[in-house]
């Protein structure tokens, strides 16, 4: 390859990962800290990180920072996020935490119609998952492919993680991450005090310092006559749901069509709802045993999927 081709593929990589980091995060920028209890007015507002190298949000709760791959707990109302827009919009002035409380009092106001929809309300159906995903705040994230089990004769997993395509041999990986609330005092020149909140980002990882993988066996997705389910972490709410289809004249007795979910089953609080969403969620799925072994209309293709 030409050298300038080279010069100009290294800078589209460069701004594809700047895009993806401004649009999905993480984003960690600036020096490293620990969280403190006090800033003064310089300090709170310099660019920073924690001294793990992870993201420290100090302008906007993570919701508002990130506008991709956030999977909101089951049941986030529009009409909660409008009053939450509207707030912000009136009250650029107010602090975090008065912010809030009117985002609670506006919401407890409006109660004619249940906004709120319980996880319970949703097992009915195989397509649960996927009506999530396509919720005006998706609790769900999901990844559709047709897998030949006569080729993986083992199992799948699947990699809850980070992943983005830069460019068609580079994939950057990361884990996802929930972000954590502190309160601080922030002291200006005059001496006055403020109350504001600092977000701290903590990576979703397995106890072996990785990120969490599911396996599941092939003999399970032929056999299984409903959705297939696994915690990721049911302390956290989230969890895998498979779904394994071969009614299909084009598939083979081998063949299924797989669509793999991850769900956030936390219930929406207004106070902590950017405690409780995952962000840079995402899900890579691996063939256990074989270099070929999904599908594209009818001609095996490869190993791995993301989204």
């Amino acid at each position: 390859m030409p050298d300038y081709l080279q010069k100009h593929l290294k800078h589209r990589c460069f701004l594809a990962r700047k895009l993806r980091a401004e649009v999905v995060g993480p984003d960690p920028t600036g020096v490293a800290s620990d969280v403190r209890a006090k800033y003064t007015w310089e300090e709170f507002r310099s660019a920073k990180k924690q001294t793990s190298g992870e993201e420290l949000l100090w302008q906007d709760p993570p919701t508002k920072r990130y506008g991709a791959g956030i999977l909101y707990p089951i049941g986030v109302s529009e009409d909660a996020e409008n009053v939450r827009t509207v707030s912000d919009q009136n009250t650029a002035e107010l602090s975090v935490d008065a912010f809030y409380s009117a985002d609670d009092d506006a919401i407890s106001q409006n109660k004619s119609e249940p906004k709120i929809r319980r996880s319970v309300d949703l097992d009915e159906s195989d397509d649960y998952a996927v009506s999530l995903a396509n919720a005006y705040k998706p609790a769900a994230i999901g990844l559709s492919f047709i897998a030949d089990f006569s080729r993986e004769t083992v199992g799948i997993s699947i990699q809850i993680v980070n992943a983005g395509r830069i460019s068609r041999s580079i994939v950057d990986s990361a884990p996802s991450g929930f972000y954590k609330a502190f309160d601080v005092d922030v002291v200006s020149s005059s001496g006055s005090l403020a109350k504001r909140k600092v977000w701290a980002r903590s990576p979703l990882l397995s106890q072996n310092g990785a990120c969490p993988i599911i396996s599941i066996g092939s003999r399970e997705v032929l056999d299984t006559l409903g959705p297939i389910k696994r915690w990721v972490d049911e302390r956290l709410g989230l969890e895998v749901v498979v779904v394994a289809r071969g009614e299909y004249s084009h598939l083979s007795n081998n063949q299924r069509l797989i669509t793999v979910s991850l769900v956030n089953h936390g219930f929406p609080n207004a106070k902590t709802l950017d405690e409780q969403c995952l962000f840079q969620s995402g899900i890579k799925v691996d063939g256990q045993s074989s270099d070929e072994w999904w599908v594209f209309w009818g001609i095996v293709t490869g190993r791995s999927g993301l989204t």
